[in-house]
């Protein structure tokens, strides 16, 4: 089973697509819509990292996940944009099954600005994606993971790579390309060495566990502050999992 805990705050020039109810890749909501979902929190779930919160939207009941807030509390309203639902994830410190769960990158007790919140991430574009997931992914037979091809990028440099990993950010069509995110579990915050941008032609959906083959790419600079200290450039989907 797929063990998961991605939060979801990629950074990619100035677009964005999320995933819809059927997980199909969706374009930004227009100007005269309202991305923020606000729900009420009826159950708190805590663990060293993560907050789990059983909210109420409406009529409809189910959980979220983000980055540990312990300053929400039963009976609040909060607001986050563009959850990724994610099913039967287990979760090893509440050693609990949720059918579905909604990962969101960020929480509020106010409505959250995209415009302002994607600008944020563009603008901080050095740093790698989110946070490293928790999961249960089977390596790729004879190929690198994530951390390693970040250890091992001199040598890869204009070589074909393949890497294995869980799809957390999709953006179509930017400068003429779809741009992926993939974590595969490996690698840590610290060393911002846990997430691998990738370029293609290619459509995927937000949790996909997919393999990609493509050029690596080494301290490329897109200007405006758009550096990558690897990206794998041209790449094709060869396996959806």
């Amino acid at each position: 089973m797929q063990k998961l805990i991605p939060f979801l705050s990629l950074i990619l020039l100035m677009g964005l697509a999320a995933c819809n109810s059927t997980n199909e890749p969706k374009k930004v909501a227009a100007k005269d819509e309202n991305p923020n979902h606000e729900v009420t929190v009826m159950d708190i779930q805590q663990t060293s990292s993560y907050s789990y919160f059983l909210v109420k939207e409406k009529y409809d009941e189910f959980w979220i996940a983000t980055d540990k807030a312990e300053d929400i509390a039963m009976g609040d309203v909060i607001y986050y944009l563009d959850p990724m639902l994610m099913k039967n994830f287990t979760s090893k410190e509440l050693d609990r099954v949720f059918e579905e769960i909604y990962f969101v990158n960020k929480i509020s007790k106010q409505p959250i600005d995209p415009q302002k919140e994607w600008f944020d991430q563009a603008h901080n574009s050095k740093t790698a994606t989110g946070s490293p997931m928790e999961i249960d992914l089977e390596p790729l037979a004879g190929e690198r993971t994530i951390m390693q091809i970040y250890k091992d990028k001199e040598q890869l440099a204009g070589q074909l790579v393949k890497v294995k990993g869980v799809v957390v950010k999709f953006n179509e069509r930017i400068m003429n390309t779809n741009w992926v995110h993939v974590q595969d579990g490996s690698g840590d915050v610290h060393d911002k060495n846990f997430d691998m941008t990738l370029t293609t032609n290619d459509y995927v959906n937000l949790g996909d566990t997919v393999v990609f083959e493509g050029t690596l790419a080494v301290d490329k600079d897109f200007g405006a502050g758009y550096f990558y200290q690897v990206i794998i450039e041209n790449s094709a989907l060869i396996k959806d999992i």
